[in-house]
């Protein structure tokens, strides 16, 4: 008989998937690449989109009862990075003066849990 292991509380979760975020300076260049090239100015919009043709997605919720869950996270966790890093990259452009922030940048709290 094999004994079914607990499922993962929310705030573990959240644990787990901010433990695994990193930031990589390949992904703020390949962002600032990107920026450069953008015909809409959205950058919330250009970022979902440049996360999208590098299938990943960050999910508005998540089942923690799925099978591979450990793997969703990581997933997640990767996404999250990359997000941030296009962010990171508009602002480092912006502030070397090579675009120009209109109204500012909004960037949504990539908040977990």
């Amino acid at each position: 008989m094999t004994e079914r292991s607990q499922p993962l509380s929310p705030d573990h979760a959240a644990d787990r998937i901010r433990s695994q975020i990193r930031i990589c300076r390949e992904d703020i260049a390949r962002a600032k690449t990107r920026i450069l090239k953008m015909t809409n100015g959205n950058v919330e919009a250009n970022a979902t989109e440049w996360l999208a043709e590098q299938q990943l997605e960050v999910p508005k919720e998540i089942d923690l009862d799925q099978a591979g869950i450990e793997q969703i996270l990581q997933a997640i966790a990767k996404a999250i990075g990359i997000k941030q890093a296009f962010f990171q990259a508009a602002i480092e452009l912006s502030c070397n003066g090579c675009i120009a922030l209109l109204g500012g940048i909004h960037r949504p709290d990539v908040r977990i849990g």
